[in-house]
């Protein structure tokens, strides 16, 4: 094992960086949650739900940010037994995974709200989303939670 020495500012900024991540968790979760309730809403009043082309994506990236939280989680409760490289590479490819949808999400974001036209809730909603998306997916690179 190799413990080496950390400065208080290291450390500092550290804890930091955890603040944006927890933020961009919540707001997936959030927006997952919300989604999934106002589709439910929807079927109890029997209303038709105008849904746009750009929700199946929305859903994908949140999903896959509540996801990403679970991966986090179960990597961060084998990392005390100091577990193998090989044993968590399949958590860390999932990270990855992420990293390039996270990107295809914000491609397709920037690509669909330049032709199309949706209300501005609805845009404040996907681009929230990317933003979360990009803050998830730094945190992976910049902490080198990747293959």
């Amino acid at each position: 094992m190799d413990y080496l020495p950390v400065s208080n500012l290291k450390v500092n900024l550290i804890a930091i960086s955890l603040i944006p991540v927890a933020l961009a968790i919540i707001f997936s979760l959030g927006a997952l949650i919300g989604y999934i309730i106002r589709m439910l809403l929807y079927k109890l009043k029997k209303r038709r739900y105008p849904p746009t082309h750009f929700d199946k994506y929305y859903l994908a990236i949140n999903l896959a940010g509540g996801l990403l939280l679970l991966n986090l989680f179960i990597i961060r409760t084998r990392l005390p037994s100091y577990p193998a490289y090989s044993s968590l590479r399949i958590n860390l490819g999932f990270n990855l995974l992420y990293v390039v949808l996270a990107a295809a999400y914000l491609g397709l974001l920037i690509y669909k709200l330049r032709k199309s036209s949706y209300a501005k809730k609805q845009k404040g909603m996907y681009i929230l989303s990317g933003i979360s998306a990009f803050i998830l997916a730094a945190f992976i690179v910049g902490w080198n939670l990747y293959v």
